[in-house]
């Protein structure tokens, strides 16, 4: 006796393909994927909170944090983070800014220092947009290396701390990412071309 064989619906073609070809999808994507994320000099946006999946065995694999803004800095580097802070209302509203404690969340201890371009609080008139900008000094805990210049870190180190906005919106999470000196580093042979 012959029995009929249902035809799949367009969303289960569909669903068929993504589960056979996730992984190559995956694999096409990720150089790009990669490429972005070594741009170390903005501050890129991220819709989570909480850690992501740290990869271990190589000092150049960072965990980061996800945040709101996350920071991709090396040791020594002082780096901005502006908030455009706006009061779309017919008062004045105060506002107090203040940063919280830096949570280290992995690889090597950090030192960050953190100081804003306005005062801790600020008065905002009707209908005022105004710029804050948050400097983030980083540097490593100590010399890791043991030699005479800046100190370094050993591996990728992370944290993560909220920046409060009282009085006018809730807090935003900040992440910052210190890579080695040794990661990404540009390479220059000193072959003379003419031997």
């Amino acid at each position: 006796m012959h029995t009929a064989t249902k035809t799949p619906s367009p969303a289960e073609l569909w669903q068929q393909w993504w589960s056979a070809s996730e992984n190559e999808v995956t694999q096409l994507w990720q150089p790009w994927i990669d490429y972005f994320s070594s741009w170390g000099s903005l501050a890129r946006p991220s819709k989570h909170r909480g850690h992501r999946e740290c990869q271990c065995g190589d000092a150049c694999t960072c965990c980061v944090p996800d945040a709101e803004i996350v920071v991709h800095a090396r040791a020594g580097e002082r780096r901005v983070v502006a908030f455009d802070l706006r009061n779309s209302g017919r008062r004045e509203k105060e506002v107090r800014i203040e940063v919280s404690r830096w949570t280290t969340c992995g690889g090597p201890q950090l030192h960050l220092q953190t100081d804003f371009d306005v005062p801790e609080t600020i008065t905002l008139g009707p209908c005022e947009s105004r710029v804050v900008r948050l400097f983030v000094a980083v540097a490593a805990a100590e010399d890791q290396k043991g030699d005479q210049r800046q100190p370094d870190v050993d591996a990728c180190a992370s944290a993560y701390s909220d920046v409060r906005f009282d009085g006018c919106a809730r807090p935003i999470r900040v992440a910052v990412v210190v890579h080695p000196t040794q990661c990404d580093a540009y390479e220059v042979t000193c072959d003379c071309g003419c031997c």
